[in-house]
């Protein structure tokens, strides 16, 4: 996995970590919940997207398994076992923000900067406690 240094917040290329046992399909149940309609989903490649205009989205994809040492080392230290990548476009930073907090109540966990430390976490909290299966 290829981080960034650590930068200003800018909304882009983000992390979502949590402790549960989650996919996907599960994340855009979530979603749905909260009103949000404009979901396409690839369960089978872990690929959502989130349509938020015509020319935008907020993209989602299931993380393949790190392979650094230290990121494999941070996951397991925060009992962390689901990561998605997201794409966020600094217009959608609000409706993000709002709708994922549903997210994260559900299955904890937080959305963090892509860089060398996950810092600074934008969304949640990453703590080291048990892990959760739903």
């Amino acid at each position: 996995m290829e981080k960034r240094k650590q930068e200003p917040i800018v909304w882009g290329d983000y992390v979502y970590m949590t402790p549960s046992r989650c996919s996907v399909s599960d994340l855009a149940v979530v979603l749905r919940e909260q009103g949000i309609r404009s979901i396409e989903l690839w369960p089978e490649m872990g690929v959502m997207e989130w349509i938020t205009a015509p020319d935008r989205s907020i993209d989602v994809e299931t993380a393949k398994p790190l392979e650094n040492p230290e990121d494999a080392l941070f996951l397991a230290k925060h009992h962390i076992l689901s990561v998605f990548w997201l794409r966020i476009s600094r217009q959608d930073e609000d409706l993000f923000q709002q709708s994922f907090a549903a997210v994260l109540k559900r299955f904890s966990g937080a959305v963090c900067c892509d860089t060398d430390t996950f810092e600074p976490i934008v969304m949640g909290a990453l703590e080291e406690g048990r892990s959760t299966t739903v």
